[in-house]
């Protein structure tokens, strides 16, 4: 199909959706390059067969289910990442098994915690623009009340006391929930969304509201609204989005723990750049009541943190069904406890990608380099290294960002029509580009989505494990977004994958590594990001960095 016929279905579908578009905006929308996808998306349903069961939300079926350990106690140990802190040794450097340890112990009080990332906050997010709303007097008392809590015996878990970043794509009661956006600045929930809710319930502290790019609609810290936010390792970069303050929240410890949503990278990324542990865990894991949505078949909630051992204190609190969101099910329910397994490694089967459906290279130099260093630290703890082509990778990546296109804009159809011109340029122009696919293109994508998860499903017959670079570029400029093609497939598919850092590029920015299990076994990524980290070392900022760069 030629770019002039998509151009003509494009203003068709518009003027029968009554969206007002002008010759200008067209123009935009080619200038941008928000057409090229639709074209790529067009390539490949020229082969498609028509006779193919389509995959709506995807469910994992029971036999997956059975092949979780019902119960992993006995392999459960805690890891020790005190010899790996920063050199300032300052408390916020603690995992929080021993921060969550000393509250309950009453060694350190919860104000103290609260008190020292609003210290931070002051400190690094003038410049950073971490956050969008910070609830300095609310945590403080909330902080108050825990230590009280504590006092009289009444501690809550791990989380009781720790103050927790939130994005602002998640319901707070009483409090603005913008999404990044003009249009629901004024929105203020009489209800908590489901991870708050849980937060809350565990004594957690929410301590701000963290900004996105508008709507979660880009792999960037782009947002012309509120403004980009910066990298904390080299201001000049990006931080990488959509879940861009949680991110650098974590980073420079203005927060203990973030909350982001993944769509096509959206937790990952800001982990790879900002130096942090990011996960993405299985479709349906988390529910996502309460927020506001992307794409309802390819959006995943889940944690950024400093620690691998920091990931499964927090998941054993946000797993788990809701039947407010129906995407969630028995399965969701976490099953591995607080820790990370303690698992032999030389049982476990690695692939590492190799040819990926195109010939541009796996990623820049400093990414591959830093990324095998991660995979030689696997090699060396045991594992069997072996590389594995996905020839089917940049499909996946094509048909992730066609399906996030019209569940988008399907959302926001309503917007598009009665307040345009509150987006902004980018937001506006991506949204409205998805009205060049075709009328039957959902279900074509559901057909093909089937087709290619059948396919797949295979790998994991030869591997426990597969391993790729976060994203093939180190950090860009600020304000600009990365390449989601190591991230978006594996929302498309659902399957689970996680951010490690592996290494600080020539810029000074840090690289990630990703690591992808089958559905449901969010425990091997943890023990494979634990040995990484044992061997290469969390990174950490020095205050310097974070306020001068």
């Amino acid at each position: 199909m030629e770019v002039t016929e998509i151009i003509g279905r494009l203003k068709n579908n518009l003027s029968s959706q009554h969206i007002e578009f002008t010759d200008q905006d067209i123009e935009k929308i080619v200038e941008y390059g928000f057409l090229q996808n639709v074209l790529l998306t067009e390539d490949i349903m020229q082969g498609l067969p028509y006779d193919v069961i389509p995959e709506y939300v995807w469910h994992t079926s029971p036999l997956e289910v059975d092949r979780v350990p019902k119960d992993s106690g006995d392999r459960m140990a805690p890891v020790s990442t005190t010899s790996k802190l920063s050199k300032s040794g300052e408390l916020l450097d603690l995992p929080l098994s021993e921060l969550s340890e000393m509250v309950r112990s009453r060694k350190v009080s919860p104000v103290e915690l609260v008190q020292s990332c609003l210290d931070n906050i002051d400190k690094y997010d003038k410049r950073l623009n971490a956050f969008q709303l910070v609830l300095g007097d609310e945590a403080l008392q909330q902080a108050k009340r825990a230590e009280e809590d504590i006092a009289r015996g009444e501690y809550k878990g791990p989380i009781h006391g720790i103050p927790i970043a939130v994005k602002d794509l998640f319901a707070l009661r009483d409090h603005p929930t913008t999404a990044g956006s003009r249009i629901l600045q004024n929105w203020v929930p009489d209800y908590d969304s489901a991870v708050v809710e849980r937060i809350k319930s565990a004594g957690g502290i929410v301590i701000g509201k963290t900004r996105m790019s508008e709507f979660a609609y880009s792999p960037g810290a782009n947002n012309t609204i509120y403004g980009h936010t910066l990298n904390p390792w080299n201001n000049d970069k990006d931080a990488g989005g959509s879940s861009s303050g949680s991110g650098v929240a974590v980073a420079t410890r203005m927060a203990l723990v973030g909350l982001g949503s993944d769509t096509g990278g959206s937790i990952r990324i800001p982990a790879a750049h900002c130096g942090i542990v990011g996960l993405k865990p299985t479709f349906g894991r988390i529910s996502l009541f309460g927020a506001v949505p992307l794409s309802w078949s390819l959006d995943h909630g889940g944690p950024l943190v400093r620690y691998t051992s920091d990931l499964p204190l927090v998941m054993a609190l946000l797993s788990g069904q809701d039947k407010r969101d129906p995407r969630t099910s028995p399965a969701s329910e976490w099953p591995y406890g607080d820790k990370v397994t303690n698992e032999d490694t030389r049982s476990l089967r690695v692939g590492v990608i190799g040819y990926t459906g195109s010939d541009d290279p796996i990623g820049t130099h400093d990414v591959v380099t830093c990324w095998m260093k991660g995979v030689r630290a696997l090699e060396e703890a045991g594992a069997r290294v072996e590389e594995v082509d996905i020839p089917d990778l940049e499909r996946l990546w094509v048909l992730n960002g066609a399906l996030i296109g019209v569940e988008a804009a399907t959302y926001h159809t309503h917007w598009l029509r009665t307040n345009k011109e509150a987006y902004s340029e980018f937001a506006r122009y991506r949204l409205m580009s998805a009205f060049a696919y075709g009328p039957n293109i959902f279900m074509r994508i559901q057909q093909a989505r089937a087709l290619l998860r059948s396919k797949l499903n295979h790998l994991w017959d030869r591997f426990d494990v597969i391993t790729t670079p976060v994203v093939r570029h180190p950090a860009p400029d600020a304000g600009t977004p990365s390449h989601t093609l190591y991230t978006g497939p594996f929302n498309f598919l659902g399957w689970p994958a996680l951010s490690i850092p592996v290494g600080v590029s020539s810029e000074g920015t840090p690289v990630g590594m990703q690591l992808v299990s089958a559905p449901w076994r969010e425990d091997l990524l943890l023990v494979c990001s634990n040995v990484v980290e044992a061997a290469l070392g969390p990174l950490a900022l020095s205050g310097d960095r974070e306020s001068t760069q």
